[in-house]
């Protein structure tokens, strides 16, 4: 009796154990799922962005760039005090420690008499795709190697990032170079 009792009890647990690893098979398919689903979102949403870019030239700065905005005890009402690349980028008019030149803060737009986060965003996008235009001038008045400068520095802005994005498609582990970058649960120790 006690064999028969020892034996189911052993079909239970085993029973037991394939339910679990059928519930564990089951939940690694969803992640894959997830996952798929997850990386065509991204996708989506970089196409979306890239088809926002609002002059032809922005694809050489078409990347999230870091920027470094310092205000002091003026801002609002006054512009920042720096705008700063915190990165390596290539733009024409960037002085050497890739600061913002004088007429970009003359030019911020202000909201109600006063500076906002996003209007300084948003300035620092037009500066980069088209200077001229985010300072309201007319660029026939401008010299004609102003434009050769900025097509220069585009075009080595967009060799780099190419060079970027060709690398990513060729690494051992793409999720360390998404864009934007996120952590990953299963990079951690379980708690």
């Amino acid at each position: 009796k006690m064999e028969k009792e020892a034996g189911e009890e052993e079909e239970e647990v085993v029973d037991a154990l394939e339910a679990a690893a059928a519930a564990v098979k089951a939940a690694q398919e969803e992640v894959v799922g997830l996952r798929e689903k997850e990386s065509a979102a991204l996708e989506l949403v970089r196409a979306t962005e890239k088809s926002k870019s609002k002059l032809d030239n922005a694809e050489a700065y078409d990347f999230p760039f870091q920027v470094s905005i310092r205000v002091d005890t003026s801002w609002p009402e006054q512009p920042p005090t720096t705008v700063r690349f915190q990165c390596v980028i290539h733009h024409a008019l960037t002085d050497d420690e890739d600061c913002m030149p004088a007429p970009f803060y003359k030019e911020l737009p202000k909201t109600d008499g006063r500076h906002t986060l996003r209007g300084v965003l948003e300035a620092v996008h037009n500066f980069l795709v088209d200077p001229l235009r985010a300072w309201s001038v007319a660029g026939v008045s401008a010299p004609k190697r102003y434009f050769e400068s900025m097509r220069s520095y585009q075009k080595q802005n967009s060799e780099r990032l190419s060079t970027i994005r060709k690398y990513g498609t060729r690494v051992r582990h793409p999720e360390l170079f998404e864009t934007p970058p996120r952590w990953r649960q299963e990079w951690f120790v379980p708690e």
